[in-house]
C-alpha cells in the first residue's frame, strides 16, 4: 500500500479539493483509502456522501505510522491511501508527512503562500521527504503572469513544480461530492497528470 499525503501549513492552498479529486481519478483503476487527518473533518464529509465503497473512508485517523502498519499486518490495505492533514497541528502534519511514501504540497501563486512553503520544506528535508515531494502551484490564473511566484517556489523544491488552473468547477462539484471533472471535462487533464506523476514517485519510494 503506498501512502499520499497532501501537506501544507496553510489553510486555503486546495489540499482537501486536490485530495479529494486525485481519489477519484485514483479510484478509476485502484483501490483506493482516504484518511482525514484534518480537524475540520471536510474531506471526510465529502467522502461519506459519496455512493460506493471506492474510495473507502478509514475513520479516527490518531496516527497516520500507526494505521499504516496495522492495515499492512492485518492485510487490509488497498493499492493507495490518500491522506489530507491540517494547515496547522504541525504534530500530525510530521506524523502524517513522515508515513508518506508521496507527499503534495499545493501553494497558491501568492506571496503569503510562498511564506508558509518555506515553513514546510525544513519538515520535509528533516524527514526526508523532500525526493518524493510533488509541489503544485494550485488556482492558477492563466490571464495573469505568475512568472516570479512559479519560479520562487520552483526553487523551494526538488522536483518542478505542477500547474492546476482556478476553475470554479472544482468548488461547485464538492456540493455534490464529485470531483472538478465530473461536472467540467477541463479539469480532468491537469489531476490526471497529477495522478500520473504521483504513481511515478510512489513506484520509485522505498
Amino acid at each position: 500500500m503506498k501512502t499520499v499525503v497532501f501537506a501544507g501549513t496553510k489553510g486555503g492552498a486546495g489540499k482537501t479539493t486536490l485530495a479529494f479529486n486525485v481519489a477519484i481519478e485514483a479510484a478509476k483503476t485502484e483501490s483506493v483509502f482516504l484518511a482525514d487527518m484534518d480537524p475540520q473533518r471536510s474531506l471526510e464529509t465529502f467522502a461519506e456522501r459519496r455512493p460506493g465503497d471506492n474510495p473507502a473512508l478509514i475513520r479516527d485517523v490518531k496516527s497516520l505510522k500507526q494505521t499504516v502498519s496495522d492495515l499492512k499486518k492485518t492485510g487490509e490495505g488497498r493499492a493507495y491511501l490518500i491522506v489530507d492533514s491540517p494547515g496547522s497541528f504541525m504534530k500530525i502534519v510530521r506524523d502524517a508527512i513522515s508515513a508518506a511514501d508521496c507527499v503534495v504540497v499545493p501553494v497558491r501563486p501568492s506571496p503569503l503562500d510562498i511564506l508558509a512553503s518555506e515553513d514546510i520544506t525544513p519538515i520535509l528535508n528533516e524527514l526526508g521527504k523532500m525526493a518524493v515531494t510533488v509541489p503544485v502551484i494550485n488556482c492558477v490564473d492563466t490571464r495573469t503572469s505568475h512568472k516570479d511566484l512559479i519560479e520562487r517556489i520552483g526553487e523551494m523544491f526538488t522536483r518542478k513544480p505542477m500547474l492546476i488552473r482556478n476553475r470554479f468547477a472544482f468548488a461547485r462539484a464538492l456540493i455534490g461530492s464529485l470531483a472538478g471533472f465530473e461536472i467540467d471535462r477541463n479539469c480532468e487533464p491537469e489531476i490526471v497528470s497529477l495522478w500520473h506523476q504521483i504513481k511515478t514517485v510512489t513506484r520509485t519510494s522505498s
